[in-house]
């Protein structure tokens, strides 16, 4: 997987392993902005690293999360990625049971007459209600999957979303953000020809961007736009 090399990628990645707490309000508000100037900014950095980096920078100010949730015109993927930090926060115990539990159910409430950008949120709810074993939650996600609210390639059918919410193992990683050079090597930062396609496979580079653009929705059926599902699988 391959990103524009921009100074905002490494520097959030810098802040999240020195866990700088100063860095969280306004990392939270760089991605509380539409679809459009998401994929501009972060491209898919938003999904691959961000829970983590809003995991190691928590100041406290954990209400910042369900704000950027409720915002409907906020891009999706960063509103997911708002729910999975939001659940880590009560992973790592800086929020409680009653609040994780009111702020899904208030976002449950807020997305009326919901469109498949809100699916995408509420399938990544259902994954932290699964992995975070809030079991009173059972009910409110069970009538998710029956009002087809949720991508079940997402979050899978509701019969594997129950067994996996009483499943001892089945539970969130516990990840931190412990490798920043790491990180930028496996997005090929260091390379000098980043983003640029060999001379030779110019005409096969070219064909491939006609066949299936990068914002179009995945051929597999996902819910999601190919480029951030088998785009990268290929």
């Amino acid at each position: 997987m391959t990103f524009k090399r921009s100074a905002h990628y490494p520097a959030a990645l810098l802040l999240a392993q020195m866990r700088v707490k100063e860095a969280y309000p306004r990392l939270v508000k760089i991605i509380n902005f539409k679809e459009t100037v998401i994929e501009d900014l972060w491209d898919d950095f938003v999904i691959e690293e961000f829970t983590t980096i809003l995991r190691d920078t928590f100041n406290g100010d954990a209400f910042l999360l369900p704000e950027l949730m409720e915002n409907r015109r906020v891009s999706p993927w960063s509103r997911a990625a708002a729910v999975t930090a939001w659940g880590m926060h009560y992973f790592d115990k800086h929020i409680s049971r009653e609040e994780i539990c009111g702020c899904f159910r208030r976002l449950i409430e807020t997305y009326k007459d919901i469109n498949d950008d809100d699916r995408i949120v509420l399938s990544n709810m259902a994954n932290c209600v699964r992995e975070q074993k809030l079991e009173e939650m059972a009910d409110d996600i069970i009538k998710l999957y029956e009002s087809e609210a949720l991508f079940e390639d997402l979050c899978d059918d509701a019969a594997t979303f129950t067994e996996n919410l009483h499943d001892p193992d089945y539970v969130a990683e516990d990840n931190h953000l412990d490798d920043a050079i790491g990180i930028l090597e496996t997005m090929y930062w260091f390379d000098n020809d980043l983003n640029e396609p060999d001379e030779d496979d110019y005409d096969d580079y070219e064909e491939s961007k006609r066949k299936i653009g990068r914002n179009e929705p995945c051929p597999c059926g996902s819910g999601k736009k190919y480029k951030n599902c088998c785009l990268n699988k290929n």
